[in-house]
């Protein structure tokens, strides 16, 4: 349920207090398994549907919109991501790419 997916989560504070999808939350918890020298990741839309053992809605492949960085009531997906401190930062719906980047990101940091 629920409350055991949050649990697993715990270290992403913000994430106890938002109301995300229960598949959004594996996103989440998938996106901070990676490692902290990655900076960087592309996802196929199915590969991203293969983390979140579900369908995502047909926008999500319409839209570009639907992978906008933005908090609102009808975006439970962007608070999964950037809980876990990442950024979409390009995607392309005809080609089935998403790409997600850090948030703030030390320059140099690696090494």
């Amino acid at each position: 349920g629920m409350n055991a997916a949050l649990i697993v989560i715990a270290p992403v504070d913000a994430l106890e207090k938002l109301l995300v999808e229960e598949k959004y939350l594996l996103l989440a918890k998938h996106l901070l398994t990676v490692p902290a020298a990655t900076t960087d990741l592309q996802f196929r839309i199915a590969e991203i549907e293969e983390v979140v053992r579900a369908h995502l809605p047909p926008e999500a492949r319409r839209f570009p919109n639907w992978w906008a960085n933005q908090k609102t009531g009808k975006r439970s997906q962007a608070f999964a991501w950037m809980a876990a401190g990442w950024l979409v930062s390009e995607i392309d719906v005809d080609a089935d790419l998403v790409k997600f980047s850090r948030q703030n990101v030390e320059p140099g940091g690696e090494g």
